[in-house]
């Protein structure tokens, strides 16, 4: 990156390789005794490679029109009825044993995607029933889980909503930017942090809390991006120390009002790269009873990386084998994990019957009314 910046090396396949390759998964961050920021300097060195870097107008369209089928919502809505119609009209059933995915190399991509439900478009405002509302919370649901996990935003709804939470999930919020800043997006992903800003600048609520932790970590640097103005840097402050994790926030909770049902299946419990909520989710699934919960024991990235299950998806398969093998070791047929991508890509690489949930996904199926 160095050599890029300083120009003693040009942009070829060598030096494109060692940035594609990366999965900013920041292990090396957590690991680095000098606290060097890699995962940053990776985003600008990616940000200038996109003003210099050779790219044929094909290339150029496909990415521009990925972004927007997976982060814009007029988009997002064509591109749910469109998935649907393929699942429920036959025609999945088709591509899948005809061979025609094979031959367009679409068979993994296809196979990330999920059983997709009727759409489930949020309310701006859900009140709780409770007579004594211990807040009112705003909702950052990400572009992702509104698309292919539905299941995490209504199930995250539904029990801040019995806990006494009024939850505000208001329709301006957008993508947090992740997947462009990472793509060298530079600019439309600071667009996209003050639109979330200012969305939720507009709420009156104490905390915002996020059910992705991909997400998460996007949104929490919002408050060290240098914005043109210092109102902007002062919401943007504000807004990062109003974040909260979903598992982080509920565990501080009592729980003992939901009336969870026991589950005696095994859980593994994975923690995405992205995550430092380790500890909140095995404190939020130990309120259910006769529950056997416990981590994976690879301290490795799944592979899923955003968008480089897709994009690099061969390396992501093989990085991906050391947590599936270990998953499949412990007969456990439950995993839970905080990041919608990691879902989808370790459930790919699991058998069919296996269930991966966010553990706010989980609670919420066993909570009695």
């Amino acid at each position: 990156m160095q050599a890029l910046v300083s120009e003693q090396l040009g942009v070829n396949s060598s030096l494109l390789a060692h940035l594609d390759h990366c999965l900013l998964c920041r292990a090396c961050e957590r690991a680095c005794p000098a606290n060097v920021q890699y995962g940053a300097m990776v985003d600008q060195s990616r940000y200038q490679l996109q003003q210099i870097r050779p790219q044929t107008l094909v290339r150029k369209l496909l990415q521009n029109i990925g972004l927007k089928l997976l982060t814009a919502k007029n988009w997002q809505f064509v591109a749910y009825t469109l998935l649907r119609f393929y699942q429920n009209s036959g025609l999945q059933i088709f591509c899948r044993y005809s061979g025609l995915l094979y031959l367009l190399r679409l068979h993994h991509l296809e196979r990330l995607l999920p059983k997709l439900p009727p759409r489930f478009t949020p309310n701006d405002e859900y009140p709780s029933s409770s007579r004594h509302t211990k807040g009112r919370l705003g909702l950052f649901t990400g572009c992702i889980n509104s698309m292919f996990d539905q299941e995490t935003v209504k199930s995250s709804i539904t029990i801040l909503n019995k806990l006494g939470f009024d939850v505000v999930v208001p329709k301006q919020q957008t993508c947090c930017g992740a997947l462009h800043l990472h793509q060298g997006e530079k600019q439309r992903a600071l667009e996209l942090a003050q639109q979330n800003i200012q969305t939720f600048d507009r709420l009156d609520v104490a905390e915002i809390v996020y059910v992705a932790t991909g997400c998460g970590v996007q949104l929490s640097t919002f408050s060290k991006v240098n914005f043109e103005d210092k109102k902007s840097e002062l919401l943007a402050k504000k807004f990062s120390e109003q974040l909260i994790e979903i598992t982080e926030f509920l565990s501080r909770q009592d729980l003992t009002t939901l009336n969870i049902k026991p589950l005696s299946e095994p859980v593994i419990i994975h923690t995405p790269c992205s995550a430092s909520n380790k500890e909140s989710s095995y404190s939020l699934l130990s309120h259910i009873p006769e529950i056997k919960a416990r981590y994976l024991k690879t301290p490795y990235c799944c592979g899923a990386a955003g968008t480089y299950m897709v994009s690099e998806n061969n390396l992501a398969r093989q990085i991906r084998c050391k947590t599936t093998t270990e998953i499949m070791s412990t007969n456990a047929n439950i995993v839970t994990t905080t990041n919608i991508g990691c879902a989808l890509h370790i459930k790919e690489g699991l058998n069919p019957s296996a269930i991966v949930k966010h553990p706010v996904a989980l609670l919420a199926s066993l909570a009695m009314d």
